[in-house]
Formats: C-alpha cells, sequence, structure tokens
C-alpha cells in the first residue's frame, strides 16, 4: 500500500474520532453537527479551486447528495436525543450498506450476487453488533 493511501486513511480515521469526540461533548449536538458541517464546506471550498466544475448532471447528483447528508445527520441528533451515542451510532452505521444496496437496486437496478449480499449483511451486522451488547437498565426484579 502506498504512503500516500496509509496517510489518508489515517487521516480520515483521526477527523472521524475527532467527529465523534466533538459530538459527543458537545451539550447542542444539532449545533454542533451544523458547525461540522459548515467546517467541510469551508475546507472544500479552495479544493474546488483546482477542479473542473461538475456538469448539470453532476450538480444534481451532489444537491441530493446533500440532501442525503443533512437529512442523515438530522436523523442522527435525534436518534442521540433518544440515547447514548454509543448505542445508537453503531445501528446507524450498521444500517448504511443495507440502505445503499437498497437504494442500488431500487434507484439503479443494480442486483447484488449472494456472495455480495452475505457480505452487506455481515457488515452491517459486524458493525451494528456494539449497540446489540450495550448494557440496558434492567427492570427492577427482587430476584434478578
Amino acid at each position: 500500500m502506498s504512503p500516500t493511501v496509509i496517510a489518508l486513511a489515517l487521516t480520515a480515521a483521526v477527523m472521524h474520532a475527532s467527529w465523534n469526540a466533538f459530538l459527543r461533548s458537545g451539550a447542542d449536538r444539532l449545533w454542533s453537527i451544523t458547525v461540522m458541517g459548515i467546517t467541510g464546506i469551508l475546507a472544500a471550498l479552495p479544493v474546488m479551486l483546482w477542479f473542473p466544475w461538475p456538469t448539470a448532471a453532476g450538480l444534481g447528483f451532489i444537491f441530493a447528495s446533500s440532501l442525503l447528508q443533512v437529512a442523515y445527520s438530522i436523523f442522527l441528533v435525534f436518534a442521540y436525543r433518544l440515547g447514548d451515542l454509543g448505542q445508537f451510532y453503531p445501528i446507524v452505521r450498521g444500517s448504511v450498506p443495507l440502505l445503499v444496496s437498497l437504494g442500488g437496486f431500487l434507484m439503479m437496478g443494480q442486483t447484488l450476487t449472494s456472495s455480495q449480499i452475505l457480505g452487506v449483511i455481515l457488515v452491517a451486522a459486524g458493525t451494528s453488533r456494539p449497540a446489540a451488547s450495550a448494557r440496558r437498565p434492567r427492570p427492577f426484579c427482587g430476584r434478578c
């Protein structure tokens, strides 16, 4: 693996961990996620100067992707109001491969082989597993 790929992967890991720490420590998670989104936009603007503008069709995909990202972020904020980040985040992350596969099938007509379907299920189950083993409060029971 090239040093560039390793550097990019490590940078992504650090950014992801920082994102989670920032979101977890923020008192107002909607504001925290908004600040992170604006920061990402500001970081991307200078990079856009080096690349040609997308076509009209490309802009449509960028707009749709942006709407999905905003919806995803708002969903996360509301989910975190119902429970702990450590419980909901794995569920959300684990559902992404399933949703992408379903979206590819419904919108693009893509089909998966049985081994690909098994892979998606295993990745989704493995990613969601920490939430299933998270400690949940037990109901009061004198004999439990």
